[in-house]
């Protein structure tokens, strides 16, 4: 089983999207603007390195040490990553096992009003037991 779980990961080394994504985030979640980062970090780079493009080890050691990262070479070593091949097949589990539904906002009393009246719903029984439905829009309150 040790051996199945092992061949669903993949070790390598982060490509350029992938800190990218981190940095944004994490930035973003401290509430730091771009220029608060470039100045706690010492990188002048830091749109650049948030667009997904090629950066030094300096650079992303930096930004590490910025977010307060124990292990300031987090984004320069290779780490584990589930494989596409294995996302792949969870995302259809997912699709088999789930239901998903478009969401609508209603930022406004009128688009609230109109989404009342458009809802429609026909329910019907099947012999399993299972009730199937169609044309369901759900409001929120």
């Amino acid at each position: 089983m040790a051996d199945a779980k092992e061949a669903d990961l993949q070790l390598r080394v982060m490509a350029p999207k992938e800190p990218a994504l981190f940095v944004t985030l994490h930035r973003q979640g401290l509430g730091w603007t771009q220029e608060t980062l470039a100045e706690i970090s010492g990188v002048r780079t830091v749109q650049r390195v948030e667009n997904g493009e090629p950066s030094s080890v300096d650079t992303r050691r930096a930004l590490a040490r910025a977010f307060k990262i124990e292990d300031i070479d987090v984004f320069n070593k290779p780490h584990a990553f589930t494989s596409s091949k294995k996302i792949k097949k969870d995302a259809e589990e997912f699709k088999k096992n789930h239901l998903t539904f478009a969401v609508t906002v209603a930022a406004t009393g009128k688009r609230l009003a109109n989404l009342a009246e458009e809802m429609t719903m026909r329910c019907f029984q099947q012999p399993d037991g299972i009730a199937r439905c169609r044309g369901v829009r759900v409001l929120y309150f």
